[in-house]
């Protein structure tokens, strides 16, 4: 069988394929899909303007980042100052794919948004802590972790 057949390339020429339009139903199944089902009723997910605002933290940790690769030393000095960053950018990412995607149960959830509040609260004190190339990436740094200890403390949480 030809290997563009199996990759439901109905074209002979490799570069042009033949992509199907999604049907209405299909369209309509994918819908649902992207829906949180909870008890008997189905609930369309909708982020807050404050959960939004989560990703504040993660421009401002790609900012830090970039200014202490540039700036930084030596080799042990990027890494000591780029921990905390990365750390903080996996933070926003779990908070933003974690009703999304991560199947949690509620008695899970708690355990899991304490253990990144304070995660999110040791990148907080890491502005306080260690001694970055500028003042302002420390206050960044400090700001970011706190907002985000601020996001799993609060916003985690299920609602009722």
């Amino acid at each position: 069988m030809n290997l563009s057949i199996k990759l439901g390339r109905t074209s002979s020429h490799p570069g042009l394929s033949a992509t199907p339009k999604l049907s209405p139903i299909k369209s309509q199944e994918a819908a649902i899909q992207r829906q949180i089902v909870t008890g008997n009723e189905v609930v369309d997910r909708k982020m807050t303007p404050l959960e939004a605002t989560a990703s504040i933290p993660g421009v401002v940790a790609i900012f830090v980042g970039i200014a202490e690769v540039r700036f930084s030393d030596t080799r042990t000095a990027k890494i000591r100052r780029l921990a905390p960053v990365i750390l903080a950018l996996a933070l926003v990412i779990v908070f933003f794919l974690l009703e999304r995607f991560i199947d949690i149960t509620a008695p899970q959830m708690l355990w899991w948004a304490g253990g990144m509040t304070v995660l999110s609260l040791i990148v907080g004190l890491s502005g306080v802590l260690i001694s970055y190339t500028r003042k302002s990436s420390s206050i960044l740094m400090a700001v970011a972790g706190f907002m985000l200890a601020y996001y799993w403390a609060f916003l985690s949480l299920p609602r009722p």
